[in-house]
């Protein structure tokens, strides 16, 4: 009994000091500003889901999801590092591509996957943004609503 409480009490420690290092924010298909708080400071962004219906593109799906440093005017006192992560939620069926506003891609071959992982972009202290143009498609090629998951991972440097 005392050998599992210690490692849970040790679980717990380590959890606690990855939670400190690293924050994670989660968002669904709505506007969303998130403001989190790290052991270096306070981290100032705003991400916007715009999922739009009528976005479609040779007969492709696609949202667009924005990410800036900026927050009621006011931005980062050091630089932040991020990278995101898109996939499908519980029971979805979708495959995703993106193109960043630099024109980087999430597959130099054009491949579509079920969970794709930016590569990581550094925002300055200055005001910056950018927008990522993901398109969906299922692989059956039919009509199937697809429910998303975007995970944005930050780090001050």
């Amino acid at each position: 009994m005392k050998k599992q409480k210690f490692l849970v009490s040790i679980i717990t420690i380590l959890l606690f000091f990855l939670i400190l290092k690293e924050s994670y924010a989660y968002f669904g298909v709505t506007k969303q500003s998130v403001s989190q708080s790290i052991t270096t400071g306070k981290i100032i962004y705003d991400v916007i889901i715009d999922t739009n219906p009528n976005y479609i593109e040779n007969n492709l799906a696609y949202f667009r999801v924005t990410v800036t440093n900026t927050k009621n005017g006011k931005t980062n006192p050091a630089p932040i590092k991020y990278q995101l992560t898109l996939q499908n939620d519980e029971r979805s069926n979708g495959i995703f591509y993106y193109i960043d506003s630099e024109g980087n891609t999430s597959s130099e071959t054009g491949e579509y996957l079920n969970t794709i992982t930016s590569q990581e972009y550094i925002f300055s202290t200055k005001e910056e943004s950018r927008v990522f143009k993901v398109y969906v498609k299922v692989p059956s090629g039919l009509k199937e609503t697809v429910n998303f998951k975007i995970n944005i991972k930050f780090k001050a440097l």
